[in-house]
């Protein structure tokens, strides 16, 4: 006779237990915990606020933004704000990619050509063009 083996189904986190996770800053993590343990996400913004703080302290602005993105959250800090500390981190690629995602140009215009110009520079010029057509339809309006 042959055993049927089904895993045991993780077992949900307590409220307090996401809320921790949440101030550690693992935005992969939590939000996954908090939909299988049946909470709402925006029941935790003060948690959310503290790992907010630590993801910038710590240079992870980026993954920060897609949490942000994906949930649709405001927080203490402007969008613009972020996306200025992840050009300053060098991450060009996740701001430019950022600047695209929550449409948002005006203010940002040195920091974007300079993104730019760094992925020429680096010789990566396919995704330079890509970067430069997406952001000039977002400054006409087109996106």
């Amino acid at each position: 006779m042959l055993k049927e083996f089904k895993p045991n189904p993780a077992p949900k986190l307590s409220r307090e237990e996401i809320g921790t996770i949440f101030q550690n800053a693992d935005f992969h993590t939590a939000p996954k915990e908090c939909r299988k343990a049946g909470y709402k996400i925006s029941e935790f913004q003060n948690d959310i606020e503290i790992g907010a703080q630590k993801a910038i302290m710590s240079r992870r602005v980026g993954e920060l933004l897609g949490f942000l993105y994906k949930n649709d959250m405001k927080i203490q800090y402007e969008i613009p704000v972020l996306l200025k500390k992840v050009f300053e981190a060098g991450d060009y690629h996740g701001f430019l990619k950022n600047v695209h995602r929550f449409k948002i140009h005006k203010g940002l215009e040195i920091e974007i050509d300079k993104s730019i110009s760094h992925l020429l520079n680096k010789g990566q010029n396919a995704d330079a063009d890509g970067w430069r057509r997406k952001i000039e339809d977002l400054r006409k309006g087109n996106s």
